[in-house]
């Protein structure tokens, strides 16, 4: 996936699974993403978890 993403380059998050680090303290982590041409507004995006931003800039690999 690495090769196909450069930097500035927008994502946007269509699946979301629970990751448990510890007993108080849940965190979610993409497992599905999607490779967006340009970037979407945020609210007309489809959201996951918690209505979250789904998109992400990627300014650095």
């Amino acid at each position: 996936m690495s090769e196909y993403l450069k930097p500035g380059c927008y994502l946007k998050v269509t699946g979301m699974r629970k990751n448990k680090l510890h007993q108080a303290k849940v965190e979610y982590k993409a497992y599905r993403i999607e490779l967006l041409s340009e970037q979407v507004v945020p609210s007309k995006a489809t959201t996951v978890a918690s209505k979250a931003t789904v998109l992400e800039k990627i300014y650095s690999m």
